[in-house]
């Protein structure tokens, strides 16, 4: 807070001492003339000089980031959703595409978000595997974990464990308070592993707390960064254009493309050429249309809008002929010859039942999840 003391200096300015003899006394005659003194104006004192207190520069933005973030672990592992929304600006968007769509979400709604998953997996965890930092902006990646022993989204205690990925993207404003965040996972996995999902659908085994080493991703090299976002933009362009050559052509041999919303990973250049066949037959109209990509070190992310009509079936999910639009998240690794070596991609089924229709038993989460730990 700034402190202003006015200066109040007195002034003598205009106080004239006049001196004279009256009479015509000729002793007087050559008498010097009457002299006009002005006092000098006194040099301020320590005291009469204005004090101003200027108030102690703000930290680097990086810091006032990381005091957010230590302050929101430490808010978490407390499980105490009114310290963990203070990391948060009072206008801040949160955002976790789901069977709502791309739904936006406030404040108060965080708060009362985080309250309820305190309360239903009271051992609730999130251990970040990756994290990305660059300029306002860090991306985490990690593994949300817990035992359901309260009452869920209408769903009694089960006792069941679950254990999923999750990637949040959030970006900070100048006080270093997050401002957004799109936090990306799959609740039809959580669902799946709590015994609530749809029968017919496979999920990914529950995924134990993490205990590898936290891998942290900064800024490298502008020229190869800005080398990998062309290449990651012309590559999900090969979606639209049907283009199978440019396709395999942006993939190493070895390419392992980890889909979070399938049960397995996919490996190797001829399974993924497999899978996009697979994928355009399904979508024959599909367009992935590219809404935010940031390239840092070796990685793009990029958030996509993945679009179209399917036209055929997808593993046990039926087609209906419905078009809808859907949210994605790619994180792709590029190896030194330029090829995506690793893609990870995170979705959320329900989102993909809402906007397709299917399938018809699959149940809606009325609640989001938890923003994921910074």
């Amino acid at each position: 807070m700034r402190h202003f003391v006015l200066l109040k200096a007195t002034c003598l300015s205009g106080l004239v001492l006049a001196v004279g003899c009256g009479g015509g006394d000729t002793e007087n005659k050559g008498a010097t003339a009457p002299t006009t003194t002005t006092s000098a104006t006194p040099p301020p004192t320590a005291s009469s000089v204005a004090t101003i207190t200027q108030p102690p520069p703000k930290p680097p933005l990086a810091e006032l980031v990381k005091k957010t973030l230590a302050d929101f672990d430490v808010a978490f592992a407390g499980h105490d959703a009114t310290k963990c929304a203070a990391a948060y600006a009072s206008d801040a968007v949160y955002v976790q595409p789901g069977p709502l769509g791309w739904n936006e979400r406030h404040k108060d709604e965080i708060q009362k978000s985080l309250d309820n998953l305190f309360k239903s997996f009271p051992d609730v965890k999130l251990t970040p595997t990756r994290t990305f930092i660059k300029g306002n902006m860090v991306a985490v990646e990690g593994v949300m974990t817990g035992t359901h022993t309260g009452d869920f989204m209408g769903h009694a205690a089960t006792g069941k464990k679950i254990g999923g990925r999750y990637f949040s993207l959030i970006s900070f404003n100048d006080d270093g308070l997050i401002s957004k965040e799109h936090l990306y996972h799959d609740h039809a996995a959580m669902l799946g592993h709590l015994g609530k999902g749809d029968p017919k659908l496979h999920y990914r085994n529950v995924e134990n707390i993490p205990t590898t080493t936290l891998e942290q991703i900064s800024p490298g090299d502008n020229t190869l960064e800005s080398k990998n976002e062309t290449a990651a933009r012309a590559w999900l362009a090969t979606f639209e254009k049907k283009d199978d050559k440019a396709y395999l052509a942006g993939i190493s041999d070895d390419i392992t493309h980890a889909d979070y919303t399938r049960p397995e990973d996919v490996k190797g250049k001829d399974a993924a050429k497999k899978a996009f066949a697979e994928l355009l037959k399904t979508f024959p109209d599909i367009k992935m249309t590219p809404m935010n990509v940031v390239a840092i070190g070796d990685y793009v992310i990029a958030e996509v809008e993945m679009s179209g009509t399917m036209k055929g079936d997808l593993g046990s999910v039926k087609s209906n002929g419905k078009s809808g639009t859907v949210h994605i998240v790619d994180v792709l690794r590029y190896n030194k010859d330029g090829k995506i070596a690793w893609a990870g991609r995170w979705g959320s089924r329900m989102e993909f039942a809402n906007a397709f229709g299917v399938p018809a038993r699959l149940p809606a989460m009325t609640t989001t999840a938890p923003p994921a730990k910074k």
